[in-house]
């Protein structure tokens, strides 16, 4: 499904700030699809906002209706004293300032404990409004003491499951998928910010006086069976996910447990391309699902194919020649002969198939065994 977030600062009044104070904003997004070992998707959306100079609120529309308040995560209330996971965010040797990392709302991330290059991390709630369409977050820079020319930042958690699950991905399963034993399964993630077509009109209308949006980093986070197969843009790195002892501490909170060590990263990052704030990727990936049912159940189907066959050619083409009337027709009974002698290869052939695809799931069964062991 084609949705759109949106996010917007009214434009400043230039008479109440200084000249030189112009007015900015960087997002960051991590699209998660952390794959159980059930092999059940857990998907979220992280969401960082670089901003300074603004005079007004901030706000940012979800086209998707929060389910609960769980649904809303405030990762700086999380990282306030995990400095090695701040750092990784930003992937900057970064300092968290001790005198203000207790403070109730924000504490200071810095470069030094003596610098002046530190930005404010926020970890007030916003105010929350369920719309008709999605949900409106709205935050108040201003109450948090940041001077002109100072940075505040904050980043939060959208959990996306249930009814909202095409968000921002759209699966497509195979359509014979019952009858194979393995599954390849298409994700289209069509990932869009400010995107006229997709956002109501009176989202529309505050956009079009909005504070511009500088720049987006944009990632997406993936398990290293996935397959990346193309995009609209060439990304610019990937990585492998640095593992537990970084970012078990980030995603901590999921029911299931996660192997981090096998996650995959790409990273886009998307320049302000015009004066409409609209900024747009989409990419394509495929996931093959192999599990013991897949093949039990192919196993299954191919077995009931093998005694209908076997059915149709012993006992539904039998026709009786009591007067020997078949002996005059004998290119008929050939043909009988060679339809059972058809299906008897066509069966081998599947079986053969089967076999050779067992192989390879016990294989790759094998394999990750080793790997959990090692």
């Amino acid at each position: 499904m084609a949705n759109s977030i949106a996010v917007w600062s009214d434009r400043q009044d230039v008479s109440s700030v200084k000249q030189d104070a112009v007015a900015e904003i960087e997002l960051h997004f991590n699209y998660w699809n952390l794959l159980t070992q059930q092999g059940k998707s857990n998907l979220s959306l992280d969401i960082g906002i670089k901003f300074k100079n603004l005079s007004s609120e901030l706000n940012v529309f979800l086209p998707i209706n929060l389910p609960n308040n769980d649904a809303y995560l405030d990762l700086g209330e999380r990282l306030k004293d995990k400095q090695e996971v701040v750092s990784a965010i930003f992937n900057e040797n970064l300092v968290i300032d001790a005198n203000n990392s207790r403070t109730d709302n924000y504490f200071i991330v810095s470069k030094s404990h003596a610098s002046n290059d530190f930005f404010k991390w926020i970890t007030d709630k916003p105010e929350i409004c369920k719309l008709k369409n999605g949900t409106h977050l709205k935050f108040s820079p201003n109450k948090y003491t940041i001077g002109i020319n100072e940075y505040g930042y904050l980043r939060f958690r959208i959990q996306i499951d249930g009814k909202n699950s095409d968000f921002l991905s759209t699966q497509i399963e195979p359509k014979d998928k019952i009858l194979l034993s393995s599954e390849e399964n298409i994700e289209l993630i069509d990932f869009r910010v400010n995107e006229i077509r997709n956002l109501p009109v009176e989202i529309c209308n505050k956009i079009a006086n909005s504070v511009e949006i500088q720049k987006i980093h944009y990632f997406i986070i993936r398990n290293i069976d996935v397959e990346y197969l193309m995009s609209d843009r060439d990304y610019v790195r990937c990585r492998l996910l640095e593992g537990d002892n970084i970012w078990g501490e980030y995603v901590k909170g999921n029911k299931n447990r996660i192997d981090l060590d096998k996650m995959i990263i790409y990273q886009w990052t998307l320049q302000k391309e015009n004066q409409k704030n609209q900024f747009t990727n989409f990419s394509k990936y495929k996931h093959t699902k192999k599990s013991y049912l897949m093949l039990l159940r192919s196993i299954f189907f191919i077995i009931s194919f093998a005694v209908l066959a076997n059915y149709i050619t012993t006992t539904s083409l039998q026709i009786p020649n009591d007067f020997g009337y078949l002996d005059s027709l004998p290119f008929f009974v050939d043909g009988i002969e060679l339809l059972r002698r058809g299906f008897q290869a066509l069966f081998m052939l599947c079986l053969l198939a089967h076999l050779f695809w067992i192989g390879k799931f016990l294989a790759y069964k094998a394999k990750s065994l080793v790997c959990k062991i090692k």
